[in-house]
């Protein structure tokens, strides 16, 4: 049985892994793609085709970028982020490989995110960079779960500075969700999550008690409860997860949601924020050219000071995959629009280019773009745009 859920795995969350996998891990590879595309990538715009739901055949095709007029109804074209003046407190949310890079961010750079919201997710840099962990023990059971080298490895990250300070930690807000019915991130793993939070002080609300499958689940989901399927987000009766995770990370009474017309959902361009801070366009770092995000109009025009909280995708989930479907129906911006809220949504997109191995589309969890564990540390690529992003809105209060 747990050689038939180890193949699954495999087969289902990365394809099979290349010769070469041993490279994906090599700064200095990814280097050596950048100049041998160097000059595509600063002349063409490019963009990531998928035919059907075969992600594993992503390939690279010059196109142009749409008029305004093409785009998805409701959104307000600006290719740079609105930066509102002031905004509050910075909060992160996630599911799957979303949940992940959720909690990387919350940990490497605790000084500037108050808080976590987890959606089948496990524990901190669980994958240690290494692929067949990530599989075998971060999202199957197959193999054991090292729990005191993950306590340890953090302490010692945070020790050499490569990490804010564990002490931020304690009564940090932490919000966990895992559904019974969900086999793709193991009940055992969001455990070890919870308990790592809860290791190191933090103040942790843990829902595990719901039937849920592997998705997203909101009042809004387009799936039965007990289906894991695209666009991956899931209705359960009346319940209102989003609610309660941000009243649990908020620390604050909810408003109703705003259930009626939204207004204030804008896309901007992520190659801004990953060429000023890596000289590299988007794509290269396995992010799309395009992000998104809500801000009401209380928050745009000055007279009030907003929260941001940021809403990453998971595998197959991105824009690029299932358009705007996680971003209409994650049941946040109804809450943003009434609760003091911009919501940022990064997106990432598949990339199987030389030793950079990730054709579903995922954030990066177990090092494809970095080695020896740094994709979960303050430097790491990915982290360090989505951060430009957070600083792009505005100023702390």
């Amino acid at each position: 049985m747990a050689s038939s859920r180890r193949c699954q795995a495999w087969q289902s969350l990365l394809q099979p892994v290349p010769a070469d996998a041993s490279l994906l891990h090599r700064p200095l590879f990814l280097a050596a793609i950048v100049v041998a595309l160097f000059f595509l990538c600063c002349t063409l715009p490019v963009h990531v085709n998928v035919v059907g739901d075969d992600v594993s055949h992503a390939s690279w095709q010059h196109v142009d970028h749409p008029h305004p007029s093409q785009m998805e109804a409701g959104v307000e074209q600006d290719r740079l982020l609105p930066n509102v003046g002031k905004v509050g407190k910075v909060y992160v949310t996630g599911v799957s490989s979303g949940a992940y890079m959720a909690g990387q961010l919350h940990v490497a750079y605790s000084s500037a995110i108050n808080g976590a919201g987890l959606v089948a997710g496990g524990p901190y840099a669980c994958s240690g960079g290494t692929l067949i962990r990530a599989l075998d023990a971060c999202t199957d059971d197959t193999m054991p779960l090292d729990f005191s080298a993950l306590l340890s490895g953090a302490e010692l990250s945070a020790s050499s500075g490569l990490i804010d300070p564990l002490a931020n930690m304690l009564n940090s807000p932490v919000w966990m969700f895992h559904g019974k019915a969900d086999q793709t991130v193991r009940e055992s793993v969001a455990d070890a999550a919870a308990a790592w939070y809860r290791h190191f002080g933090a103040d942790v609300l843990y829902n595990n008690a719901t039937g849920a499958n592997h998705a997203w689940v909101s009042p809004l989901g387009a799936n039965p409860c007990s289906i894991s399927a695209s666009p991956y987000t899931s209705q359960c009766g009346e319940m209102d997860p989003p609610m309660e995770m941000l009243a649990h990370i908020l620390r604050r009474p909810i408003s109703a949601a705003n259930n009626g017309t939204l207004q204030g959902l804008l896309s901007f361009s992520q190659d801004a924020y990953s060429t000023a801070r890596w000289g590299l366009v988007a794509q290269l770092l396995s992010m799309d050219t395009t992000g998104y995000v809500y801000v009401p109009a209380a928050c745009s025009n000055g007279s009030l000071v907003c929260d941001v909280i940021v809403v990453l995708h998971g595998c197959l989930q991105g824009a690029a995959l299932v358009g705007q479907d996680l971003i209409n129906e994650a049941h946040m911006n109804q809450y943003a629009d009434t609760n003091g809220l911009i919501v940022l949504y990064p997106q990432a997109i598949p990339l199987t280019l030389g030793a950079v191995y990730n054709p579903k589309g995922c954030w990066d969890w177990w090092g494809y773009l970095a080695a020896d564990g740094l994709f979960a540390v303050k430097g790491s690529y990915q982290m360090e745009v989505i951060m430009a992003m957070i600083e792009a809105l505005g100023s702390r209060k």
